[in-house]
């Protein structure tokens, strides 16, 4: 059926709209993991071995802080990548840097 590739097309790229979620809320947390965790595999083809996790914050904050680690696909051997993000809830900004695990 048609509509079965959309999930997977750009028409669907990225994470579900954060407007009525709360960053204080354990079950968004753990649904922002696992949308995380499906757009980094399903659209970024050079990461394998793509995990997510959630770094504890204090209650009060506004903003999830995921920690990202993957395999870059790379010849002769794939290279291992870290990935150290915050998601603002409220303003809806994201910053990306790399970790030092890598």
């Amino acid at each position: 059926m048609a509509l079965d590739l959309v999930c997977t097309s750009i028409y669907n790229f990225g994470i579900s709209d954060l407007s009525s979620r709360s960053a204080q809320s354990a079950e968004t947390r753990m649904r922002l993991q696992r949308e995380v965790a499906e757009a980094v595999s399903m659209f970024e083809p050079r990461l394998s071995k793509v995990r997510v996790q959630i770094v504890p914050q204090p209650s009060a904050e506004r903003s999830v802080r995921f920690h990202i680690e993957g395999e870059m696909r790379t010849d002769p051997t794939p290279q291992a990548v870290v990935f150290e993000t915050t998601l603002d809830m409220a303003s809806k900004a994201i910053a990306v840097k790399a970790g030092d695990d890598a």
